[in-house]
């Protein structure tokens, strides 16, 4: 544990601390505290007398769990807030006025990280290019923290990361929300609209996805996409070292894809190719463009050697096109992580041949239209169900009734289990089954992970 480290976990033993929200994220951090002895008041919507028997310690701290949890939420030295929890909150912005310290678990660990940080956000991609990047720095033999939205929560391992280790960390919008420091190395791999039923507007999604670069010391670095508009203009507008990638075309101080490679061009037009794109074991152009960023991301830690390696091995993450089972000569995909539109466009891209696709979920106000052509080109049978279902069927009647052409076959079902059944049903013989919702797992899932593994689950027993 560094001596600085040490001075903050003593000076919280004389504050007020409390904890909202006892997820995933803040139930390490408060295990850590306790071993600590320091006992937080914790608060959580949800009443669960599990937590209340692990964590309630009588005359040391006081739980707060139901509904009105937040009307408690007074009186505070330090808060640690969920990261899904909007910052703008009326009994926030009171306990502020009054002093208070608003903060979360990955913004206190990357005030006190003592090794180098690689931070990475985007509308798409980010999960698979965080596991890239924290592959390639194991395979050049670095020991690596993988955390943030991605993995583990990182706060209570501190006292074991020295500073020759490296950190990687998925940040998404509600983390990167009320940051107010930045990682060393910053990626944004894409902006494009989501998570709208959570923020005001889209203005505040793409300025939540800016912090990650807001607060970069001077010796910072990002990378980002010069083929998406909103992060091209962050890059001109970047006063630090900047690295851009981009594809079919060249371009100086950049990672490139042209001519069937993954190359650097230096300032001085030196090209030097990195990766052969017909050797990446990850499917779609998507992938290339997520190592493009992660080969600019460890640029300077990273052989050549050691990217190829990954890039030549890694087969992909689970829930992202994930092959689960052939049964029957008939092959199921799991892309339950594609929780907006953008991402099941790309996921389609990645098949030769037309899919019975499983799609819908939670709407976050998404704009389904730019499935439509997709779906049409994609897609022979389209299986809907969840709350989107309306919401997509409508896009892509729509774009019939605009364009002309053949759509896929739709069907629509309440129950998530019978789609997933019925998928089976009416499929033939080489037919490939892609789960690939288009939208949020909440309707019915505490999350895309759940929501794969019931998949996975039911095609396991076809």
């Amino acid at each position: 544990m560094t001596k600085r480290f040490n001075q903050y976990i003593n000076s919280l033993k004389d504050k007020k601390i409390a904890v909202l929200g006892m997820g995933i994220s803040n139930r390490p951090l408060v295990d850590f505290f306790m071993e600590k002895e320091i006992y937080p008041d914790l608060f959580d919507k949800n009443i669960n007398d599990e937590l209340t028997s692990q964590y309630y310690f009588p005359g040391k701290n006081i739980l707060h769990f139901g509904e009105d949890y937040m009307s408690y939420v007074k009186g505070y030295d330090v808060i640690f807030k969920t990261p899904s929890m909007r910052p703008d909150l009326p009994e926030l912005l009171d306990e502020q006025e009054r002093g208070a310290i608003i903060t979360s678990e990955m913004n206190e660990f990357l005030r006190f990280c003592p090794c180098k940080t690689f931070g990475i956000t985007g509308s798409d991609g980010k999960s698979t290019t965080t596991t890239i990047i924290a592959k390639m720095l194991e395979a050049e033999g670095y020991k690596v923290w993988l955390g943030g939205n991605l993995g583990t929560p990182l706060f209570n391992c501190l006292p074991k990361i020295k500073e020759d280790h490296m950190a990687v960390l998925e940040l998404s919008s509600f983390q990167l929300m009320t940051m107010e420091i930045s990682p060393d190395v910053a990626v944004i791999t894409n902006i494009t609209p989501n998570h709208l039923d959570i923020h005001k507007d889209y203005e505040e999604y793409i300025e939540a996805k800016r912090n990650i670069l807001r607060y970069q010391k001077a010796n910072g670095k990002a990378v980002l996409n010069l083929d998406n508009k909103l992060t091209a203009k962050f890059y001109d507008e970047y006063d630090k070292e900047a690295l851009g990638f981009c594809k079919g075309r060249s371009c100086v101080s950049c990672i490139c894809y042209i001519n069937d490679v993954v190359c650097k061009i230096d300032k001085m037009e030196k090209q030097t190719v990195l990766l052969e794109t017909n050797k990446i074991r990850l499917p779609g152009i998507h992938n290339i463009e997520n190592y493009m960023a992660a080969c600019g991301a460890v640029m300077d830690d990273v052989t050549i050697k050691s990217m190829q390696k990954v890039a030549y091995e890694f087969k992909g993450v689970e829930h992202r096109r994930e092959e689960v089972r052939t049964v029957n000569q008939r092959t199921f995909y799991n892309d339950s992580i594609a929780s907006s539109p953008t991402r099941t466009k790309a996921t389609l891209s990645t098949f030769k041949q037309k899919v019975i696709l499983i799609a819908g979920g939670k709407d976050k106000k998404n704009d389904y239209s730019i499935l439509a052509p997709d779906l049409c080109e994609k897609v022979n049978t389209l299986i809907l169900t969840g709350q989107t279902a309306q919401a997509i069927d409508d896009a892509l009647k729509e774009y019939l009734n605009k364009n002309g052409g053949k759509g896929p076959v739709i069907y629509r079902f309440d129950d998530f289990n019978e789609a997933v059944q019925f998928s089976y049903k009416i499929s033939q013989p080489g037919d490939e089954i892609l789960l690939s919702p288009a939208s949020t797992s909440f309707d019915r899932f505490k999350n895309f992970e759940e929501r794969g593994n019931r998949f996975k689950e039911i095609v396991e027993i076809l």
